[in-house]
């Protein structure tokens, strides 16, 4: 008992009142507000207040709108069963480890792995002061902040045992240099009538009273992200008691959060899903007509193994019912799913009695209002800000109903935004005359759609292919054009190849097509020519780093050196061209064996941090798997038995790299290299090894004869593997793009399988 009760005081109140108490007791008066005591007047503003605050925060954020639903869904009904497991991460600039590979090969696949260690996420907000909240589109990220903030203010302690106030911000907001985290909490508290919200704000910060829910860092515009994120970082430091939850879709943007733990949204199992589709079919007229039972036994369906894997996210599952319960029946791919749910959802609006007689609504369909949005999408998803002002959406709107309507004599632009789209849930606002679209994926989509509609795929191939931001819109849009996708593939491949833009570049693509071709081993030859830059690059990076370390141990200097060159020129791990989607989201076979050794193939760093964990994930998924994981485990091995030689040059860490040798061997991934002759050499390194007196010249010669002699039998000389910045950066660009084209051959489903494999000839090729 806190001894407030019998004042009706809330949540937030039991936290409020203490602290304005504080502040009264500080001396003198607070402000010229308070005495130096609170009398019953000042604590009912406080009470008034923070009921306020909690009414406010329940309206807001205690519902979400759904695409063609009528009444809004409570928050604590999505998904209840919500469940996160850990997945530290880092950035796409940093160097790998198991958690990054893994983390991002379940982006990719649009899937997330059951694993034994999950925990609720509740439970896991309960223990983790600071939380970071990752997944992939329409999982869940924003709806699990809010939960935790309702289950704050519940009151409840059961499993959150923490009494905070919680303040939830949506950082797209952040579009101007201005960046001021506190004066947003500041506004919260105004709002509600809190008195003196400055002084209670930042007494609140320092006595560790918040939970703020930092919602989207991946929606901040990229202009303005590493501002926003400094701004973040600073603030979390200077007000470290208090506890903080971020969510974002993609590990990329993560760099400087290494003191979050990470946790990733898992997505429904066949369970769940049932109990999604029964809930959504539960009036009485669906249930004597048994639509649940049909539809989930329709989702069961061999040929729907596609639509299926969409069912995994609570949005897409949201909008397979819909689309179900207008037509009986599925799309084939993602795309047509957003387009057919959207133009559901507006002839549901536009039928209502209310709307048709509307003179705003006259002369305008469902099509053309699907065009519409789709301009207000792109034309604010390329400024890369997700929130525009409503003068901003009027002058788009004016334009589009000028160009189609000649002269609107009916339609006026600032009725169309408020009775068509505001209403029907498709753009909210944000803030006062500030509007954004209500999902993110809605947003691509319609983005994606204002491309192909206006053959624009060219020019989104040249500005945004490397662009992790516009990856969504790619896989959207190859939906979109399927079964005429190849012309966006051809634009990919070209973009791709843009970037083996140096003469060392291409000297490697040249070299994994020549050392493979003709080799013994049963595979798709791209996909030979995939694992040869796998094992050369675990090479590669072995040979970079750990030359320098052995070379600085002979000069006594530190043996941890984290670069060599101390920049970014080592190439880094790139886990984008790891991860490629599973067998389970693509019907080609033989285009997996390939999916899967290319997925592996920028894999051109750190060969101690490859892990097994991704080698297994990606492995058991392909049709050739055990060819596969092995392959990768050899070349891990290869990669560390290098660096053992290089940096402890003794005779049993030369014994480890000849066994690893034979292993490779027996790949057969690679024509025209001596094996034999590579270990003959290596073993009559064993009696050259210098002793420890020697000079550090006599120990950087040794060094230098390992790492010639291995380069020599592959062909290789160390100019050829050792990449500068730009060029490390082109070849990550480069296996992004091929990864990319892939993931959107599986989104377009339709795909010309002569064209295909014609492309697929190419690919890793000059």
């Amino acid at each position: 008992m806190t001894g407030m009760e019998s004042w009706g005081v809330s949540v937030v109140g039991e936290i409020a009142i203490p602290i304005f108490r504080s502040l009264s007791g500080s001396g003198g008066k607070f402000l010229g507000i308070f005495g130096k005591s609170l009398d019953k007047k000042v604590r009912d503003v406080i009470v008034g207040a923070s009921k306020q605050y909690e009414k406010q925060f329940k309206q807001r954020h205690g519902f979400s709108q759904v695409l063609g639903m009528t009444v809004p869904l409570k928050v604590g009904s999505i998904n209840t069963t919500v469940k996160f497991l850990d997945a530290p991460t880092r950035t796409r600039t940093v160097e790998s480890d198991e958690g990054l590979e893994l983390a991002y090969e379940q982006q990719q696949s649009r899937r997330t792995p059951q694993e034994p260690s999950q925990q609720s996420g509740i439970e896991i907000a309960n223990e983790q002061r600071y939380l970071m909240v990752q997944g992939c589109p329409g999982v869940g990220k924003s709806t699990f902040l809010r939960r935790v903030a309702l289950e704050v203010l519940s009151g409840r302690t059961e499993v959150f045992q923490h009494s905070l106030i919680p303040v939830f911000i949506e950082l797209k907001r952040f579009i101007s240099n201005d960046v001021d985290i506190e004066q947003c909490i500041v506004e919260e508290f105004n709002n509600c009538g809190f008195p003196s919200p400055d002084r209670f704000t930042l007494e609140l910060l320092r006595q560790g009273k918040l939970l703020i829910l930092l919602d989207g860092l991946d929606e901040v515009p990229y202009s303005n992200l590493s501002r926003v994120t400094k701004k973040i970082q600073t603030f979390i430091e200077q007000y470290s008691f208090n506890r903080f939850i971020v969510s974002c879709r993609s590990p990329v943007y993560l760099s400087g959060f290494d003191n979050f733990s990470n946790a990733a949204v898992t997505q429904l199992d066949d369970r769940q899903i049932k109990k999604f589709i029964a809930n959504w079919f539960r009036n009485s007229e669906n249930k004597q007509a048994g639509t649940a039972e049909k539809c989930w036994k329709l989702l069961q369906e061999p040929e729907n193994i596609a639509i299926k894997n969409l069912a995994h996210t609570p949005l897409l599952l949201n909008f397979l019912c819909l689309v179900y319960e207008h037509s009986q029946d599925f799309p084939d791919n993602r795309s047509k799913l957003y387009n057919q749910a959207l133009l559901i959802s507006l002839e549901k609006w536009t039928n209502q009695k209310e709307i048709i007689k509307d003179k705003n609504y006259q002369g305008l369909h469902k099509e053309l209002e699907e065009i519409l949005l789709s301009e207000i999408a792109y034309a604010s998803f390329a400024t890369e800000s997700l929130l525009f002002s409503g003068q901003q959406i009027i002058g788009l709107i004016d334009d589009f109903l000028t160009n189609y309507f000649n002269q609107p004599q009916n339609l006026d632009a600032k009725g169309v935004l408020n009775t068509i789209f505001v209403k029907n849930d498709i753009l909210e606002q944000k803030i006062k005359g500030v509007f954004g679209f209500s999902h993110l994926t809605i947003q691509e989509y319609l983005a994606a759609y204002c491309v192909h509609k206006n053959s624009q795929y060219k020019s989104l191939v040249v500005e945004h292919l490397p662009d992790e931001r516009w990856r969504e819109v790619f896989l959207l849009l190859a939906g979109i054009m399927a079964p005429k996708v190849d012309e966006l593939f051809l634009e990919m491949e070209e973009g791709a190849q843009s970037y083996i833009n140096t003469p060392k570049l291409e000297r490697l693509v040249k070299w994994a097509d020549k050392v493979t071709d003709g080799s013994e081993a049963d595979m798709n030859p791209a996909g030979k020519r995939a694992l040869a830059f796998i094992i050369i690059s675990a090479f590669a990076n072995a040979f970079t780093k750990s030359c320098a370390v052995a070379k600085a141990k002979t000069n006594a200097y530190s043996i941890s050196l984290p670069n060599p060159k101390g920049d970014d020129t080592v190439l880094q791990v790139n886990p984008n061209a790891k991860a490629l989607v599973s067998a389970k989201d693509a019907p080609n076979a033989s285009s997996l064996a390939f999916s899967s050794t290319i997925a592996n193939a920028a894999a051109t760093a750190n060969a101690f941090a490859v892990s097994n964990a991704i080698a297994n994930a990606i492995a058991h998924t392909f049709a050739n798997s055990y060819i596969i994981k092995f392959a990768i485990s050899i070349s891990n091995a290869n990669g560390i038995a290098v660096a053992n030689a290089i940096c402890n040059t003794s005779v049993d860490s030369i014994d480890q790299l000849i066994e690893e040798t034979k292993k490779l061997e027996a790949l057969r991934i690679f024509k025209g290299v001596n094996f034999s002759s590579l270990t003959s050499k290596m073993d009559s390194l064993k009696n050259k090894i210098p002793e420890r007196r020697k000079s550090s010249e006599v120990y950087r010669e040794f060094v230098e004869r390992i790492e010639q002699t291995w380069l020599s039998a592959f062909s290789l000389d160390m100019d050829t593997v050792d990449l500068s910045k730009d060029e490390a950066k082109a070849m990550e660009n480069y296996f992004y793009a091929i990864n990319l084209i892939f993931q959107c051959k599986n989104t377009a489903v339709q795909v010309s399988e002569s064209n295909w494999e014609e492309l697929e000839k190419r690919l890793l090729r000059v």
